[in-house]
């Protein structure tokens, strides 16, 4: 075996070769650390087991690779020749004895030795159906031996020969190996050839896995715990497509290991080179980047994005980056693994649409911005280029998005004067504008809550900052048949919004037939009660006329309420008003209580007006869907009351439902008199006394 020169003191000569590091790879995370150090030019002498090994690494005029096996006084051999370089070692999880001599060398030597660790995978996959874990190659042999079908090893060549003590071995053992000689002469030596072995380099994808366990029929599949870098979770997924029990032999214990990402970041600090940049760039409307996004991409070496994306920058910046790597990926999940795995790329640029704060997928990556992992460069969001196009300042502008998530846009327009939406179907368009028709209604011209159809004016703006840009403009109306870039953003002008940000709506303004209604001072004074915020889930049962539910899903634009009555006449006005008042976000659920509310969301907030004697089963189920919420009764009768009250009490000594115990309650009643002329003179008419019952935690 040919031994790397050995290190010439410093000064001697100014070309002088200089190994500082001496790595022992053979492993995803040796060759990672490996690239990094040819690419910084720091000089290094790694070693592998194998030849194949060696060819899996680019040597370079710094980076010198060995291949063969060390015993121990071979390595006190090096180390003492190269005696102020660092032992970076990088070897197999299971190479336990490997690493033992190498620190046991480096100590005796005075090298300073770093043992670089595999992450562990999730523990979770021992959950898993059809899994048995042995903790050594002894103990899997043991338990093999009382099992029946074919086995795949997929555990390398090495443990061939532990494995031949099987009985009917030769017949019922199948082998994956490396393609190289010393593999297949351990193979023959343990008793396998021909169709029972399976040359080839891995790691797998789940695809070949499942090919492979596939052609041999097997039962079992063997393989060690070699984590992500070994396409462990990748045989797991294959063995259970297949109906393949899986046989894991666990991973032995390491301590005081560091990671391939702290080992890199530790040899960059010791040599002055700069660490790994990576910058989060919003591209922008049309891909214009900022001068300083731009400048940070011309020098990545790895870019990452949306193919979309990542071909129109490129495509706008008039040449491709040849010398960058290009890994078209927008999810988050996926863009921290590829980060994660990779340690050779020094300046990373992650490509998103629009502005990086503007609903983008840079928003997953909060913390790593906070804890200065990576830098941010914002682009030209489609707000405020739409704005500028069309001349107008987005100082009042409320923004919401129906681009994969669903938003109440109606009730916005009715409260804002200008509404900015982001697009994500080509349907949107004209599904938005059939709505502000159909709650513009009736009370069109007459009531000051309501949605008011000659004060809309809708602009749409497509394929923003590209040579095919469109901007139109036009009434609701213009828009029925419109099908739109699924690509594209809007904007809602309401010259009359509703600046009402209380309860109060006279109860002239609704429509009633035969149903009864709370009354306006009632209303407001419950809606008070129920402490709405703006994106709360609301229950109103025993809902009538909808007047309460009317009121309440004003106060909650970025929320739902769900009006439930059992009486059709009562539906019927409820969906009438909520067409009148422009309120989108309210439900009509038609039925009997509770057990219509079981298919419903958890509310934050309910209101019970009628509860056909059920009063004390419908407090139940709302403290079961959410111990934390607010109620608030209406009752006439002192027999409502005590029933509310005994429920109360009830759930307080079972204690059944979590939390139970801290429910309180309070009780009002109130008296309202209004005026009412008789002749010249004004007399006070009382209304019946109303009891409110407010329970809460």
């Amino acid at each position: 075996m040919k031994m790397p020169p050995p290190l010439q003191a410093a000064g001697d000569c100014e070309d002088a070769c200089m190994y500082k590091y001496l790595l022992f790879a053979g492993t995803t995370e040796g060759r990672q650390i490996a690239e990094f150090l040819k690419t910084q030019s720091i000089p290094v002498c790694v070693f592998t087991a194998t030849e194949y090994g060696s060819e899996l690494i680019d040597v370079s005029d710094t980076l010198h690779v060995v291949s063969g096996r060390l015993d121990r006084e071979q390595m006190y051999d090096c180390f003492t020749n190269n005696r102020a370089c660092t032992v970076i070692d990088a070897t197999h999880p299971y190479a336990t004895a490997v690493s033992e001599n190498l620190r046991s060398a480096s100590e005796a030597a005075g090298c300073r030795y770093i043992r670089v660790c595999r992450e562990q995978d999730a523990a979770d996959w021992r959950l898993r159906q059809g899994i048995v874990t042995a903790a050594s190659v002894e103990e899997a042999v043991s338990f093999l031996a009382g099992t029946t079908g074919r086995i795949l090893l997929t555990t390398g060549s090495k443990n061939l020969k532990d494995f031949a003590r099987l009985p009917d071995f030769e017949q019922r053992v199948y082998a994956r190996i490396l393609s190289i000689p010393a593999s297949m002469e351990l193979a023959a030596e343990a008793g396998l050839a021909g169709e029972h072995l399976m040359c080839m380099q891995g790691p797998f994808s789940q695809e070949m896995n499942e090919a492979c366990i596939r052609h041999v029929n097997a039962s079992w599949l063997v393989t060690k715990e070699t984590g992500t870098a070994g396409g462990f979770l990748e045989k797991l997924d294959a063995a259970q497509a297949c109906g393949c029990k899986t046989l894991v032999i666990g991973r032995p214990q390491e301590t005081g290991g560091i990671s391939v990402a702290q080992c890199v970041a530790e040899i960059a600090a010791a040599s002055g080179s700069d660490a790994r940049r990576i910058a989060l760039i919003g591209t922008g409307v049309g891909a214009d980047l900022t001068e300083s996004a731009a400048a940070f991409l011309e020098q990545s070496d790895l870019i990452i994005g949306a193919g979309r994306i990542v071909e129109e920058v490129l495509k706008r910046r008039q040449s491709r980056k040849t010398s960058a790597d290009l890994i078209y990926e927008y999810r988050a999940s996926e863009i921290r693994e590829i980060l994660r795995a990779d340690q050779t790329h020094r300046q990373i640029a992650i490509l998103f649409s629009g502005d990086t704060g503007f609903f983008s997928g840079a928003a997953a990556f909060s913390e790593e911005i906070r804890s200065g992992e990576m830098v941010c460069f914002p682009g030209i969001s489609s707000l405020s280029a739409f704005a500028a196009r069309i001349g107008f300042s987005w100082n009042e502008v409320k923004i919401v998005s129906i681009h994969g998530r669903r938003a109440n846009v109606i009730a916005q327009v009715r409260k804002n004067r200008y509404v900015f939406c982001l697009l994500g179907r080509p349907d949107d368009v004209r599904n938005i504008c059939t709505g502000l028709i159909r709650f513009c209604g009736s009370a069109d011209e007459q009531q000051d809550t309501a949605l008011r159809l000659s004060a809309l004016t809708v602009s749409v703006g497509e394929k923003m900052g590209t040579p095919d840009e469109k901007i139109i403009s036009g009434t609701p109306e213009s828009f029925l048949t419109y099908e739109n870039d699924p690509i594209a953003v809007m904007l809602i002008e309401n010259t009359l919004p509703d600046r009402q940000t209380v309860p109060g709506i006279a109860d002239e303004a609704f429509q009633r037939g035969n149903v009864p209604m709370t009354k306006e001072e009632i209303r407001t004074l419950a809606v008070s009660k129920l402490r709405l915020c703006s994106s709360d889930i609301v229950y109103d049962i025993g809902a009538g006329t909808g007047s309460i539910s009317i009121e309440a899903a004003r106060m909650v634009p970025d929320g739902t309420v769900y009006a439930v009555e059992v009486n059709p006449e009562g539906t019927a006005l409820i969906r009438s008003n909520r067409n009148a008042f422009g309120t989108d976000n309210l439900q009509v659920i038609e039925g009997h209580a509770p057990e219509a509310l079981e298919d419903l969301p958890a509310p934050d907030a309910a209101l019970i007006g009628g509860s056909k004697g059920t009063i004390g089963e419908l407090i139940r189920l709302l403290y079961e869907k959410n111990p934390s919420l607010r109620i608030v009764v209406t009752a006439i009768t002192l027999e409502t009351v005590a029933a509310v009250l005994a429920a109360v009490q009830e759930l307080k000594e079972t204690a059944e439902l979590k939390d139970t115990a801290a429910i309180q309650h309070e009780v009002v009643q109130v008296s309202v008199a209004r005026s009412r002329q008789v002749g010249n003179t004004h007399m006070m008419m009382g209304q019946n006394p109303i009891f409110l019952i407010t329970l809460w935690r």
